[in-house]
């Protein structure tokens, strides 16, 4: 497979988030670990423009810290402007009050710009273990189109551990099936992928994020810092 198939990312994401544990692995004490205290579910995020999130991902053995600023809130859709350490940009679009369906996101494999349509439907609220639901979009990248057919599901409350800090968060996984695929070199593809993030009520960003497809693409994603608007 060509660079298309790296580019291939899950819709659950995309978007946006010390210690000792390695990049992007859920922190397993030695020793049993209190639950931190948590809500039955997220009830959903109130993003509020000037709201930051600084994360890093790692793309194989590339690293690249990614600043994530909410620059615009109206008629139900938030607007966040992505830029990375590396010089290069792109936009966030989520729709919604708490941001539940996604249009323009960060490709999870690559740190590209995709888009979704129709916006696919990235979380539901309030968020809790046990919840699942489907999703299915177009997906359009630089290079590559896709039909994207996603089933989500909710797992139990964690205890993560990133630079940004100590989190009770629930763990939403996606397995996603990619079909009728094509690179711009007009050649065809299929296949298949897993994002799985972390997310907590303390913030509105992604705590920890792993996504990998069957093409060998992996990445793995940590918060840094949030900063409210």
């Amino acid at each position: 497979m060509g660079r298309i198939e790296a580019l291939l990312m899950s819709s659950v994401a995309a978007v946006l988030i010390a210690g000792c544990s390695t990049p992007g692995e859920e922190v397993k004490p030695a020793t049993p670990q209190t639950e931190l205290p948590h809500p039955e579910a997220i009830a959903g995020y109130s993003w509020k423009v000037g709201d930051t999130c600084v994360t890093e991902y790692k793309f194989g053995f590339k690293k690249v810290i990614h600043t994530a600023v909410v620059t615009d809130i109206a008629g139900g859709r938030t607007t966040l402007s992505d830029t990375a350490d590396d010089g290069s940009s792109r936009v966030i679009v989520l729709e919604g009050a708490s941001g539940d369906k996604l249009t323009k996101a960060v490709a999870a494999s690559t740190g590209e710009q995709i888009e979704f349509q129709p916006p696919i439907q990235r979380l539901t609220f309030p968020l809790k273990p046990g919840d699942m639901w489907p999703g299915h979009s177009v997906v359009t990248g630089q290079t590559f189109t896709l039909t994207l057919d996603v089933k989500t599901a909710v797992m139990p409350w964690q205890t993560i551990t990133v630079p940004a800090g100590q989190f009770a968060a629930v763990k939403v996984v996606g397995d996603e099936i990619y079909s009728a695929g094509r690179n711009s070199k007009g050649e065809s593809f299929t296949g298949t992928g897993t994002h799985t993030i972390w997310l907590t009520p303390d913030v509105k960003c992604i705590v920890q994020g792993q996504y990998k497809n069957s093409f060998g693409a992996k990445t793995t994603y940590r918060l840094l810092s949030f900063k409210p608007g």
